[in-house]
């Protein structure tokens, strides 16, 4: 899984377009980091839906809206060219890269990520568009931390695809895979 707070090493559906939109998160109530964060989240009315690059973005002194690195992380992540098919459905062609996404935001090796954190970003699959916590009222993104976390959920049905995260803090994520190691 991968939070930006960044996450990796979960096992979902292997679509893009069918995690998309989706509400089956659990939290566990359990935080790492001593903010409490899972726990906040645990009570208040969220959801995690695609993450809109407009709401991480500053404004200039004109009002302007300027990119950041979160914003263009996630817009890396969701830049998957896609086509129709005669029956309507989503064909993804081109996946951007876990390693591609990151340079947005450090300028890493996939060998100091795998070093710091254990894992090679080279063999993380994506598996889903940048997501957020929204809060149900507005669909605005709860704040975000400032940190980046390579995790393994705790549990996951592959039947529903609902999966179970202590998160560290709250940010967009994305849900990766292990290729083969």
């Amino acid at each position: 899984m991968f939070i930006m707070c960044i996450a990796v090493s979960a096992f979902a559906s292997p679509s893009i377009s069918n995690l998309h939109d989706r509400k089956e998160i659990t939290i566990s109530p359990e935080s790492t980091d001593g903010t409490n964060t899972a726990s906040f989240l645990s009570r208040v009315e969220i959801y995690t839906n695609e993450a809109i690059s407009d709401q991480y973005k500053m404004k200039d002194e004109n009002g302007n809206l300027v990119p950041t690195n979160i914003s263009n992380m996630i817009d890396a992540a969701a830049s998957t060219v896609t086509a129709s098919d005669e029956n309507g459905k989503s064909i993804v062609e081109s996946i951007p890269a876990v390693t591609d996404i990151l340079a947005n935001i450090s300028e890493y090796t996939a060998e100091k990520y795998e070093e710091k954190y254990g894992f090679n970003p080279e063999k993380l699959d994506q598996l889903t568009y940048m997501m957020d916590f929204k809060y149900t009222a507005t669909d605005y993104r709860v704040i975000a931390g400032e940190k980046i976390f390579f995790f393994k959920m705790k549990e996951y049905d592959e039947k529903t695809g609902n999966y179970v995260a202590d998160f560290p803090c709250v940010g967009p994520y994305m849900i990766t895979q292990v290729m083969n190691r």
